[in-house]
Formats: structure tokens, sequence, C-alpha cells
């Protein structure tokens, strides 16, 4: 109820206007399917066998590779920001970049000082077409070992004009056409 000398404010609708400017950013966690490494990189072997550490020889055990490689979750970043060039808001530049990755699952395999166990690469003779490998240590002779690094990163920046098609009270639809770089 009012009495007389009340005032009364109107809140009714109050105009909301899109900004003409924009910046979003977001936080990413990716995952992606394992990568290719269907190869064996590191193998243990024996001396006792022919070519210690070579693939086929009866004592050979393959350390790491020959499947693919588990990348985990991979953070992320994205950016973008826009600007509408004239008042209607229909036509406007928006640019992004994002950045994803960095995740570098490890492998290492070394033998003791005097070269027990034997640590090698398999690898093929180009020449031969055989079976061979590439040893990092050898008991009595020498001592070594592997280390592997794998890297998943993904990096993008694109650049587009914006169009605005369609524009109501509770709908918008817009276009862009422009350029991305990925890699």
């Amino acid at each position: 109820q009012s009495t007389p000398g009340d005032t009364h404010i109107n809140w009714g609708a109050i105009p909301t206007a899109v900004p003409r400017f924009w910046l979003r950013t977001d936080y990413l966690l990716w995952w992606s399917k394992n990568g290719p490494l269907s190869a064996p990189l590191a193998t243990q072997g024996s001396i006792n066998d022919p070519i210690p550490g070579a693939l086929g020889q009866p004592n050979t055990q393959i350390l790491y590779g020959g499947n693919g490689i588990d990348f985990r979750a991979l953070n992320g970043l994205r950016l973008e920001s826009g600007l509408w060039l004239n008042q209607d808001e229909t036509f406007g530049i928006e640019s992004g970049l994002f950045l994803v990755g960095g995740n570098s699952p490890r492998f290492s395999a070394f033998s003791d000082a005097n070269g027990n166990q034997i640590i090698a690469r398999p690898v093929i003779d180009a020449v031969s077409g055989s079976e061979q490998s590439y040893t990092d240590s050898s008991p009595g002779a020498f001592a070594g070992g592997i280390v592997v690094a794998n890297t998943s990163a993904l990096f993008s920046w694109d650049i587009n004009g914006a169009i605005n098609f369609v524009q109501a009270d509770q709908f918008r639809l817009d276009g862009l056409v422009g350029f991305r770089y990925l890699n």
C-alpha cells in the first residue's frame, strides 16, 4: 500500500547492451590419444646372445617402446578478444590464441659402474636389413644408459572478421571469416 507522498520508482527492464569490446580467457584440460611409438627404443640383453640387445635374440627384453606414448592430461590456456567496428555491432574483428601441452613423459635406463646390465638400442642394418643393436653399456667394457623424452604441445593463433547475421532479445548469430595458424 502506498500513502500520499510516497515516491515510486519503476525498476522495469533496464536496457543492456552487448559490449563493443570483449576479452575472454579459458583454462583448458585436454586429453589426447596415445602418441605413436610402434618401434622399440630401448632393450636389455644378455652377453650370451650373438647380438646382445637386438630384437629376436633369446634374452632380449624391450624396456621402452613398442606401444603408444601416454601423455596423460594436458593443461592449457585460451585467450580471445574482439571489437565491434560499428555502433550496430554487425561488423568486427576477433583474435585469439591457445596453448596446450608441455607434458614430457620420460624414460631412462642405466647400467651400474661395471656396465651390468646390457642396455641397447635396437636398429636395422641398412645394408644387410638384419636386426642389430647399438649398445649403451656392456659388462666389463663400458657403462652407460639411455634417456628418452617425449613432448606434446599444441599452439594456435587466429585473426578473424566477425559478422552479425541475426540479433534478437535472447538470441544472436555471429559468423567468423579469417585465418588460423595451428602447430
